[in-house]
C-alpha cells in the first residue's frame, strides 16, 4: 500500500492527532465534517481494486443534540460560536475487545463538546465492511455527573468548564481472568482543567468513578500507561498536559472484581490521585506526548514531551515519582510550527518525530544522550520528499492550464502521523497551503491526503525471520484469542510479506503458511479442565484458526496457482482438525459429567452426542485422539438402556472400524426434520436435507438444523449458528462457544 497514490479524504482537520491506527487494523482520520475509517486490504499491485475500504460515521446533523441552559453564565447573544455549525474536533480509538462484536469502539468529541462513541452496525455480516453507527452519547452523561440528575441548568462558570471535553483516551483493558470480558477506562479531558474517568463494559456501559482535578486551566493532552499489579490491585498512570504548560502525572488505581452470571469483569473501587508537576514556570504549550514502557523494567517509562520546536526527553521511575526525571532538552532544527507526531520504536531505544513542514528526524536515546540519527532520519526523508512530491505532480496533471498558470506555489503540511500496530508501518496525513500571505479557508489546497511509509526494506530475510519468530510465539500463548489483537498480527506480516516475494513465486507466504501447518501437525495439546479453556486454548487449534483467519485476509490477493493450491489444502485440513478437535472437547465434556447424569441423559441430548461422533467418523484422515473419546464416550453411555442405546451401540463399531480402516465412515441420518417426520442427512457439512426436499442451513457449532431465527454469525468467516435449542446439552455447548468455533473472531445476532 505504500507504494499507492495518496487517498484523497476532504477538508483540512480542526485539531492534533486526526489520524490514528488500532489493534484492529483500521485507521481513524477525524475531519471537521466527518470521521471516515480506512481498513487496508491484501490487494496485488497489478490489481484495479483500492488497497483499502472507505468507511464513514453517521453526521452529526443526524445525531440529535441534547439542550442544557448556561443562560446564567453566558450571555448567548454575546457567543458567535453558537452560530457556527458543529464539526468534528478530535476522535480516538478504543482498545480492541470492548464493543459488542469484540472490536473496538470510535470515541469523537465534537466542537460543541459532545462525546459520542461508534461501533460497527450489527446489520452487516462483516464488520469490516459495515457502517459505522451511534452506539452511545454519553454528553448527558457528563452533565449529569456534574449536575445531579433533576437539572439541565448550569449555575456556575465552572460547571460549564467541567461539562466542556475537550479530548478523550482510552485506557488499555482489564480482566481478572484473560477468558473475561474485559473492561477499559476512558479519560475526559476538560476545558476546567479536569480529567473524569469513566469504566466501560459491554454490561454495565459507562460509568463515572472519579475525577482528577489538575489545573486551572485548560487539559489538553493525555497518554495512559499500561497497567501493572501491585497488592492484588491495578495501577496504571496518566502523563497529561494543561493550557499553562505544565506536565502532570496522575495515578489511577483499581480493584476488580467479577460477575459470575455474564463472566465479565466488573469495577469494585477506584483511586485516582495527582502525584507530580513538572513545568509550572514554562508556559510554553504542550502539543504532542509520547510514551513507551520498558519491557523489561515496566515501572520505567520513557516520555517525550514537544512544546513547539523544542522536545522534551526524559525517563519516569513510576515507583518513585518524586524523583524528578532529568530531561533532556532537543530543539528542532528545521521547523517553526512544532511536531505533528512522534512514535517511539525499538523498546524505546530511538524516536520518531514528524514536523508539520513534512520533515522526519530520529533520534537516539540511550544512557541520557540524546543523538540524531542521521542515516536513518535521511531515509525517512527521502521517502516523505519523494511521496508528497509525487501528489503534487499527480494534482498539478489533472489542472488544466489556466489554472496551472494562475496558481500559487504551494508547500507541504503534515498533520499528523501514526504508526501501525506491528510498527512497520506509517499513516500519515498531509496536504499543501499556498505559498501567499492570506488565503480562503474552503480553497482547494485545503484538501488532504493519507499515505503509508514502509520502515523495513523489501525482500530483508531478518525482518521475514522476525516476524515468523513472533508468530510462533504468539500463537503459543493459550490465551491468544483474548489477549492478542488477532487481526494487526495477521494482516500487518501479510502484507510486508506479499511485497517481500520475488519474481512472483510467494515464497514469504509459502513460509508463513508453513509455520502454521508445523504447529498443527507437531504442537502439544494443552493440559486444562475448563470447557472454554480446552476448546480456545490448545495450541494446535490457535494455529489452525490462524490459518483459516489468514485464508479471508488473501482472499482479494492474486496468488500464483500452486501457492492457491497450498492454500486451499492447508485450509481443507484446519478445518478438518477443528472439526474434530471441537467434537473432541465436547465428548470429554461428557466424561466428566456424573454418572446420574448421563444414566439420565435425555433423547435430545444422545441426539447431540451422536452428532458429535460422526464429526469425528466422517474425517478422511483418522485422529486417534478423537476416536478414541468417542468409544469411550459411546461404550460408557451404552451401559444405560435408552431409546438411542441400539445407535449408541453402532458407533462404537463404527469408531472401530474408522481405527482400522483409516477412512472416512459415511454419516448416519440423525436428526428429524423441522417440517416432516423424515430423517435429515447432510450435504457438504453445511446444508441439511430430508427426502421431501426440505433443505435446512446447519449450525455450525451443534450440527443441528437451523430452524429458528434466533442465530447468531462469525463477524469473519460468517460461520452461523444458533444462540439456544431447548436441548440440556447443546445448549451448555453453546453457552461455552463465546467465539466463532472455527475461525475464533466474535460472534454477533444476525
Amino acid at each position: 500500500m505504500e507504494t499507492r497514490s495518496g487517498i484523497p479524504l476532504g477538508t483540512k482537520p480542526l485539531g492534533n492527532h486526526p489520524v490514528s491506527w488500532n489493534d484492529d487494523e483500521q485507521i481513524l482520520v477525524c475531519l471537521p465534517t466527518i470521521v471516515q475509517i480506512l481498513v487496508p486490504s491484501l490487494v496485488d499491485i497489478t490489481q484495479d481494486e483500492d488497497p483499502y475500504l472507505r468507511i464513514g460515521v453517521r453526521p452529526l446533523k443526524d445525531i440529535p443534540c441534547m439542550q442544557y441552559n448556561d443562560t446564567e453564565v453566558h450571555n448567548p447573544s454575546a457567543q458567535s460560536a453558537r452560530l457556527i455549525a458543529e464539526q468534528y474536533r478530535s476522535a480516538t480509538w478504543s482498545p480492541t475487545g470492548l464493543s459488542s462484536s469484540g472490536g473496538c469502539i470510535l470515541t469523537a468529541v465534537t466542537t460543541k463538546h459532545r462525546v459520542i462513541h461508534y461501533t460497527p452496525s450489527k446489520n452487516e455480516r462483516s464488520t469490516s465492511t459495515a457502517p459505522w453507527i451511534p452506539m452511545a452519547d454519553m454528553t448527558d452523561n457528563i452533565a449529569q455527573s456534574i449536575l445531579g440528575q433533576n437539572t439541565r441548568r448550569f449555575r456556575t462558570i465552572e460547571q460549564v468548564n467541567s461539562f466542556h471535553t475537550l479530548s478523550a483516551k482510552w485506557s488499555p483493558t482489564l480482566a481478572l481472568d484473560p477468558i473475561m470480558q474485559p473492561l477499559a477506562i476512558l479519560g475526559l479531558a476538560s476545558k476546567r482543567g479536569e480529567i473524569s474517568l469513566w469504566s466501560y463494559s459491554s454490561t454495565k456501559g459507562f460509568e463515572h468513578q472519579a475525577t482528577i482535578h489538575l489545573r486551572d486551566s485548560f487539559a489538553t493532552e493525555l497518554e495512559w500507561t499500561k497497567w501493572r499489579q501491585h497488592d492484588g490491585k491495578f495501577i496504571s498512570h496518566i502523563i497529561s498536559s494543561s493550557g499553562t504548560g505544565a506536565a502532570t502525572l496522575s495515578s489511577v488505581t483499581v480493584e476488580l472484581g467479577s460477575d459470575e452470571e455474564s463472566g465479565a469483569t466488573t469495577l469494585v473501587s477506584m483511586d485516582a490521585t495527582v502525584q507530580e508537576t513538572w513545568f509550572q514556570e514554562d508556559h510554553a504549550i504542550i502539543d504532542n506526548i509520547s510514551l513507551i514502557q520498558d519491557p523489561a523494567h515496566d515501572n520505567r517509562v520513557k516520555v517525550a514531551l514537544f512544546k513547539n520546536t523544542r522536545a522534551l526527553i526524559g525517563e519516569i521511575d513510576l515507583d518513585n515519582v518524586p524523583l524528578e526525571p532529568t530531561w533532556k532538552e532537543y530543539w528542532l532544527q528545521d521547523s517553526v510550527t512544532g511536531v505533528a507526531g512522534a512514535n517511539w520504536i525499538e523498546d524505546g531505544k530511538r524516536i520518531r518525530i514528524y514536523t508539520s513542514e513534512g520533515q522526519g528526524l530520529v533520534l537516539t536515546v540511550e544512557e541520557g544522550h540524546v543523538v540524531v540519527d542521521a542515516a536513518a532520519t535521511a531515509e525517512i526523508n527521502t521517502y516523505l520528499v519523494t511521496k508528497i512530491m509525487q501528489q503534487w505532480d499527480e494534482e498539478q496533471a489533472s489542472m488544466d492550464q489556466e489554472q496551472i498558470a494562475t496558481a500559487n506555489n504551494a508547500i507541504p503540511v503534515l498533520y499528523g502521523t501514526s504508526i501501525s500496530p506491528i510498527g512497520l508501518y506509517t499513516v500519515y496525513l498531509f496536504g499543501f497551503q499556498e505559498d501567499v500571505d492570506a488565503a480562503y479557508y474552503d480553497s482547494d489546497v485545503n484538501e488532504v491526503w493519507a499515505a503509508f511509509m514502509a520502515h523495513q526494506q523489501q525482500n530483508d530475510k531478518s525482518c521475514t525471520a522476525s516476524l515468523l519468530d513472533k508468530l510462533r510465539t504468539q500463537l503459543s500463548n493459550p490465551y491468544f484469542f483474548f489477549t492478542c489483537p488477532f487481526k494487526s498480527i495477521l494482516h500487518e506480516p501479510l502484507e510486508y510479506l506479499t511485497q517481500d516475494d520475488e519474481e512472483e513465486e510467494n515464497d514469504g507466504i509459502i513460509k508463513w503458511l508453513k509455520t502454521m501447518e508445523t504447529m498443527i501437525t507437531d504442537g502439544a495439546a494443552q493440559s486444562t479442565q475448563s470447557f472454554k479453556q480446552h476448546l480456545y486454548c490448545d495450541s494446535r487449534a490457535t494455529a489452525a484458526r490462524a490459518l483459516i483467519r489468514t485464508g479471508l485476509e488473501l482472499k482479494r490477493y492474486k496468488l500464483i496457482e500452486s501457492t492457491q493450491l497450498t492454500l486451499q489444502s492447508l485450509e481443507d485440513m484446519a478445518h478438518m482438525y477443528l472439526t474434530v478437535h471441537f467434537a473432541d472437547v465436547c465428548l470429554n465434556y461428557m466424561l466428566t459429567l456424573a454418572d446420574d447424569a448421563l444414566e439420565n441423559a435425555a433423547e435430545s441430548d444422545l441426539a447431540v452426542v451422536l452428532l458429535l461422533c460422526d464429526r469425528v467418523l466422517d474425517q478422511p484422515v483418522t485422529f486417534d485422539f478423537a476416536v478414541n473419546t468417542v468409544i469411550k464416550v459411546c461404550t460408557k453411555l451404552s451401559s444405560w438402556p435408552s431409546a438411542q442405546s441400539e445407535s449408541i451401540a453402532e458407533e462404537v463399531s463404527r469408531a472401530k472400524e474408522h481405527l482400522e480402516k483409516q477412512e472416512p465412515v459415511p454419516k448416519v441420518p440423525r436428526e428429524k426434520c423441522p417440517a416432516c417426520p423424515n430423517l435429515l442427512s447432510t450435504v457438504d457439512n453445511k446444508l441439511l436435507i430430508c427426502s421431501s426436499n426440505h433443505t435446512w442451513e446447519s449450525c455450525s457449532i451443534t450440527g443441528k438444523a437451523l430452524a429458528t431465527l434466533d442465530t447468531q454469525l462469525c463477524v469473519h468467516c460468517g460461520a452461523k449458528s444458533m444462540k439456544s435449542t431447548g436441548c440440556k446439552l447443546a445448549d451448555t455447548i453453546l453457552s461455552q462457544c463465546m467465539k466463532c468455533i472455527i475461525c475464533g473472531s466474535n460472534l454477533s445476532a444476525s
